[in-house]
């Protein structure tokens, strides 16, 4: 895998506040898409199966502000996306099955049910 998270999470938690410094990759892309315009968890499932570009604007900006870095080589446009994206919608379909149901439920009120799930996890209001 060409890109990891920093282990201090320092920058995320300067990026996207009140978050836990457990936070992992899929939730930073879920908070990310939220910044990013996807309205509901559906449209965020389709930007991350068939539009590999929203996942690799992703990884620039995260990137960018510091919240990924390069672990090998010298290639910034090479990134390997599809394991995130599977991460990222593994995270989606294993908080409650009955929310897939729910098409149309928007990123704010699945932030809201992960909240929900676990106290532990803190996220910003967008």
């Amino acid at each position: 895998m060409i890109f990891k998270i920093s282990k201090t999470f320092t920058k995320l938690r300067l990026i996207y506040n009140q978050c836990s410094p457990h936070i992992t990759f899929s939730e930073v892309m879920i908070l990310h898409a939220m910044n990013e315009g996807c309205a509901t968890v559906m449209e965020l499932k389709e930007a991350l199966l068939k539009d590999r570009s929203y996942i690799i604007r992703s990884l620039s900006t995260l990137k960018r502000k510091g919240a990924v870095r390069e672990v090998m080589g010298n290639k910034p446009r090479v990134y390997i996306v599809d394991d995130l994206g599977r991460r990222a919608l593994k995270l989606l379909e294993s908080i409650d099955s009955s929310l897939m149901v729910e098409k149309n439920i928007t990123i704010d009120q699945l932030v809201a049910k992960i909240e929900n799930h676990s106290i532990e996890k803190k996220y910003m209001e967008v």
